[in-house]
């Protein structure tokens, strides 16, 4: 099942162009209803079956107005070659959206094939006008909106109010005593 927040951003872009062209890579069984589901095992829903971790994607430069990629970035070989081909595929101005476990949370370290734990600023090297930015990547976005998930109950709400104070002390000294469920990037390509 798609989020709901993937929902009303693809409902908003296609109020302003009904054309709109939505890639959902790593779809699994969960795509949003629309895009092209792209995913390396053939679940309903799946348009294309591909490995992600081959380069060139099944897709033309330029072809997507939203790219989702949902809980997919941590099972990457290569995330520096993955965000150079996110950035390939989706246009100039174009949306992208990744959810990601946040490296504090048991489920980063529980799926035996994530391969990578993240940070609040592990995509800050592909941000425009960040000091990071061309250390690896002669490619840039611009950051639209950056968030820690977090739970309900008390530990959710302890958490969420000590990264609010600051997020660099609170993944240095507090996130695995309250951890946080996952990160949301929202970026738009610039080319």
């Amino acid at each position: 099942m798609a989020f709901q927040r993937d929902i009303e951003l693809f409902n908003q872009l296609k109020e302003q162009n009904p054309k709109v062209r939505v890639g959902d890579l790593g779809c699994g069984r969960g795509k949003l209803s629309g895009a092209w589901g792209f995913d390396l095992r053939p679940h309903d829903g799946v348009d294309v079956l591909c490995n992600l971790d081959r380069f060139p994607w099944p897709l033309k430069d330029n072809s997507l107005d939203l790219l989702l990629f949902n809980n997919v970035i941590e099972h990457m070989l290569d995330i520096v070659t993955t965000m150079e081909e996110i950035h390939r595929v989706v246009k100039q101005e174009g949306l992208v959206v990744i959810r990601t476990p946040h490296f504090s949370h048991p489920e980063s370290f529980r799926d035996p094939t994530h391969r990578w734990h993240l940070t609040w600023e592990s995509l800050d090297y592909f941000q425009a006008g960040n000091e990071k930015l061309g250390l690896y990547a002669d490619f840039s976005f611009r950051v639209l909106h950056k968030e820690l998930i977090f739970g309900s109950g008390v530990k959710g709400l302890v958490g969420r109010l000590l990264a609010k104070l600051s997020v660099r002390r609170y993944e240095k000294y507090y996130c695995h005593c309250y951890p946080s469920n996952g990160l949301y990037f929202q970026l738009q390509v610039i080319k």
